[in-house]
């Protein structure tokens, strides 16, 4: 043979084991490593600079560049955050304020363009990390798709706003340093997702709970327009976001100054001295729809004029927002999650429920009941479990719905109303966050039966069509129709995959006024 050397190599790159995948990112090499099953995987990429010190509260900056390999092997630690205040929530193990890192799934390197799949995280905007087991990327990415997971900061850290904040700021603005995290780590996608054969023309956001909410932040930031091309939204719609930065004693700032009172901290030095533990600990969070708001905080995102302009739906109602496909919807029993934990405020007979109605609905009283409808005592609890899933999810959900196509943009709505085996003797239903793991295919061997792993195949199938070409589509399922006020279409996923008309719409129209009044919404 003329040149045994080269059949020498090429025996060996065919019969060696494939070598760790190493990705040139823009700031310096990572190596991750390759699954059995063939996929790329890496973990633990810095996407910004730590934000500790004197970053503490301040927008995200570069991350510093490297030369050297750098290991992407295993995650990085979540936001320092509090204990988990509901059981079914996963544990995110090791916390640190250094934890600005995202992970990827790929099938493959090479150069491909493949659909670009973003997930941000739940947690009411205080807890959860993009590591979580049930956020695994691989099934997804086995479906011809680069999958990214993210962290950002999160509570106290994340968002806390206040007046010396805002003077130091370019933009005199404080507040919302988490969503200005998503927007980093979303430059990053678009800055060094071809590297991972990923196509940063055709990037998907999708999220759930306080993940959905940041969407629909961002779908009207100024600073997120054309990082993204199509958006998804589990189950959380942004209608509690904080009022305006200055606005009195209920504003952003003012929540601030309280917390620098209650840490006894007379500078920005001072505070940004507090160790993040200390933090976390000191400021007490109201997490999720039920939470009691008395000596607590919240925390989330604030209009503040820059990073929120306004209300964000009150920017969709006006056309102001990125005109992208959006897939959105919610889950049947949303509040079990968070009513069956507690037994305070939670009307226990008939005139306790009329009690409760009248004192939130005041005028408009009388149509909610009729809605809700409640013979007896002992469905009491059913009806304002029904009436506080339609009022937190349902009815902002199909709001944000109606405005979007209003404007525009293709939507789609569905419904989540599966209830496996193993969640039905939990007394939960179709509760919040149940979704999740059909639509990452990280359903546990233990949870439910052949029904809910076909149920994941086609959720699955649907949101990774939509992340192609921005129209969800499932080989031998039903079409998904395009959402439109008069006809209000949805794809209901239950035992079986079904097209619907009206989602709760007399409940919906029940209580959408409250919304539009608290929000000072237009009516759609």
């Amino acid at each position: 043979m003329r040149y045994p050397f080269l059949a020498f190599a090429l025996f060996f790159a065919v019969a060696a084991p494939a070598a760790e995948p190493v990705v040139p990112c823009v700031a310096g090499p990572v190596r991750g490593e390759r699954t059995a099953e063939g996929l790329c995987v890496f973990r633990g990429i810095p996407y910004a600079a730590p934000p500790v010190g004197e970053l503490r509260w301040r927008a995200p900056q570069p991350v510093a560049p490297w030369t050297e390999v750098r290991d992407a092997t295993a995650f990085s630690p979540a936001c320092p955050q509090p204990p988990r205040p509901i059981p079914a929530v996963q544990s995110v193990g090791e916390t640190n304020e250094d934890c600005l890192y995202l992970n990827v799934w790929t099938p493959e390197l090479a150069p491909a363009k493949r659909s670009v799949m973003v997930w941000i995280h739940g947690g009411g905007m205080t807890i959860g990390a993009g590591s979580s087991e049930v956020y695994d990327g691989s099934a997804l990415a086995r479906q011809d798709v680069v999958v990214v997971t993210i962290n950002y900061r999160l509570g106290v850290l994340g968002f806390l706003a206040h007046p010396e904040l805002s003077a130091e700021s370019p933009d005199k603005v404080s507040g919302n340093y988490g969503l200005l995290d998503q927007i980093a780590a979303l430059r990053w996608v678009r800055d060094n997702i071809a590297a991972f054969g990923g196509d940063p023309g055709n990037v998907t956001i999708f999220g759930e709970s306080a993940g959905s909410v940041s969407v629909g932040c961002l779908l009207v930031a100024p600073a997120a327009e054309g990082l993204f091309h199509r958006a998804i939204m589990e189950s959380g719609a942004p209608s509690g976001v904080a009022e305006p930065l200055r606005d009195g004693k209920n504003s952003a700032e003012e929540q601030g100054l309280d917390i620098a009172r209650r840490l006894k901290a007379k500078t920005l030095a001072d505070l940004r001295a507090i160790p993040a533990a200390d933090l976390v600990a000191g400021c007490p969070a109201a997490i999720g729809p039920t939470a009691k708001r008395k000596d607590n905080y919240k925390f989330g995102p604030c209009v503040d004029g820059v990073v929120l302009p306004d209300q964000p739906l009150r920017l969709l109602a006006e056309g102001k927002f990125h005109h992208v496909p959006i897939l959105l919807g919610t889950n049947r029993d949303e509040m079990t999650l968070f009513l069956n934990r507690e037994e305070k405020g939670k009307p226990k007979r008939k005139m306790g429920l009329r009690f409760v109605v009248r004192s939130l609905y005041k005028d408009q009283a009388e149509a909610v009941l009729a809605a809700f409808p409640c013979d007896r005592d002992e469905d009491a609890a059913f009806a304002f479990r029904d009436l506080m899933t339609v009022a937190c999810f349902t009815s902002p959900c199909r709001y944000v719905a109606n405005a979007a196509a209003a404007g525009g943009a293709p939507v789609y709505l569905y419904e989540f109303s599966r209830v496996a085996s193993t969640v039905g003797r939990a007394g939960l239903g179709a509760t919040h966050g149940i979704e999740i793991p059909y639509v990452f295919g990280t359903l546990k061997d233990t949870f439910g039966d052949g029904t809910d792993r076909t149920l994941s195949k086609a959720m699955g199938a649907y949101w990774v069509a939509f992340a192609h070409t921005g129209v969800p589509s499932a080989t031998g399922l039903p079409a998904w129709p395009r959402y439109a006020a008069p006809a209000d279409s949805y794809l209901e996923f239950g035992d079986t995959v079904t097209v619907g008309q009206g989602l709760r719409r007399a409940q919906c129209d029940a209580v959408e006024p409250a919304l539009r009044e608290r929000l000072s919404l237009p009516e759609r």
